[in-house]
């Protein structure tokens, strides 16, 4: 990061078994930046590409 401050989050995915209809969502993931998760869970939201917006994480060093 150039510098500290609030940083906005956003993820391009996709449920990459959504085509097949498969249960749940096996695809799925999460993102930590440094020690932190996000509390977001993506590749969740159908079988396109689409940005999720993660919110917003602290960036302190």
């Amino acid at each position: 990061f150039p510098s500290t401050g609030t940083y906005h989050l956003h993820v391009r995915s996709k449920d990459w078994v959504a085509k097949w209809k498969a249960p749940g969502t096996p695809g799925k993931f999460a993102i930590s930046i440094g020690e932190k998760r996000v509390a977001t869970t993506f590749g969740t939201k159908g079988a396109n590409w689409y940005w999720q917006s993660g919110g917003t994480v602290e960036i302190t060093s």
